[in-house]
């Protein structure tokens, strides 16, 4: 029986490599995102909500970029035969995550699963918070967020009569000569795809 264990896991490292890269090069044009209709009525379903993840968030921000919840990956454990899980955290994730404390938190995770969102990337030095409800692919990869800023720039360019999805597809071509994908809700909050 551990002779067929060790070959089964010899072989499904070999099978990783390539599994990974057929995922990477993929692509992102058969993604099934929400629809913006989907996301603004979410928004204006929850709108308390999303406003108490972002005060949770200055709360416990410091002028780092951080990421909630922080990145996780599986190792493998030669004691017990097993995988376990395994954060990737950088400093800053990890005192952001301890300034946050138990119950806010908890409270963080909460708000998330009541909004459909997944979690969180933070700029404060920007005053700029995403909030991530849907991610596909890697490299080609994009998210799709609600985010937040304080101070808007007077300049940023909105597209309320197009499609966001399909402003990515064209988008995703020729990043440097396309608007980014973004509708806005109100003045700190808009829908936007980011690579």
């Amino acid at each position: 029986m551990r002779v067929v264990a060790d070959i089964l896991r010899q072989w499904g490292r070999r099978l990783a490599v390539p599994s990974v890269l057929a995922v990477l090069c993929a692509g992102c044009y058969n993604a099934a995102p929400p629809s913006d209709e989907w996301l603004m009525d979410n928004f204006r379903s929850h709108r308390a909500d999303f406003d108490s993840i972002v005060a949770i968030v200055g709360s416990a921000a410091d002028d780092d970029f951080v990421r909630y919840p922080p990145d996780t990956t599986s190792m493998y454990d030669p004691e017990t035969g097993k995988d376990r899980p395994v954060l990737l955290r950088n400093e800053a994730d990890s005192l952001f995550v301890a300034a946050l404390g138990d119950e806010r938190r908890a409270r963080l995770d909460s708000l998330l699963h009541s909004i459909d969102c997944t979690g969180i990337v933070c700029y404060p030095p920007n005053e700029m918070t995403g909030i991530v409800c849907f991610s596909y692919g890697n490299m080609d990869g994009f998210t799709v967020q609600y985010v937040y800023r304080q101070n808007r720039p007077a300049d940023m360019v909105f597209h309320d009569d197009r499609d966001l999805h399909e402003m990515w597809r064209e988008y995703a071509l020729d990043k440097a000569n396309k608007p980014m994908p973004r509708k806005k809700l109100d003045d700190q909050w808009s829908i936007e795809y980011c690579p």
